[in-house]
């Protein structure tokens, strides 16, 4: 959220060169994450943490508020977001260790979306509940560095099994 966030304010600033009232609200809100990301980096106790985090918070709504009801401003759809993910957006300063960016779990499904485009996806809705759940379960079963093949005979096995057969 917050990379294709920043990635956002980014292409505001490229649409609108000119503009110094975007140009500042861009960079008051980069400087906003830069000091998020260096909270998040170090290791404070729990509950300032929470604080820091609900400071960050007030301050990225009060620049973005005065844009979120003006339609003609550029700034104004990415005030809503603000103003509708704000909850979102400053997890890793609250607990320490969570990653600032989604870029581990982008780079995660990009097999999965390459391999959609490739074969043209599949041809049911079932088809592509079935393929999304593999695909989960693999990637699952990989990054706990398990043998994929013994966790599907597992899996399969268990399913066989009367007290799972009674349950469905």
């Amino acid at each position: 959220m917050l990379g294709a966030f920043l990635r956002d304010l980014k292409k505001l600033m490229e649409a609108h060169p000119d503009n110094e009232s975007v140009r500042e609200w861009v960079e008051s809100i980069r400087s906003i994450y830069k000091v998020a990301k260096k909270i998040g980096r170090r290791g404070f106790i729990e509950p300032l943490r929470v604080k820091l985090r609900q400071q960050l918070e007030e301050k990225l709504l009060s620049i973005a508020q005065p844009y979120v009801k003006s339609e003609s401003a550029p700034q104004c759809v990415l005030a809503k977001r603000v103003d509708r993910h704000l909850g979102e957006l400053f997890t890793f300063v609250e607990y320490f260790g969570c990653p600032s960016g989604n870029n581990a779990a982008e780079r995660a499904i990009r097999p999965a979306v390459i391999a959609r485009k490739v074969s043209g996806g599949t041809r049911s809705e079932n088809g592509s509940i079935t393929r999304t759940t593999l695909m989960s379960l693999f990637g699952t079963w990989t990054l706990q560095g398990g043998d994929l093949l013994r966790a599907c005979s597992d899996m399969i096995i268990r399913s066989q099994s009367p007290t799972a057969t009674a349950a469905q």
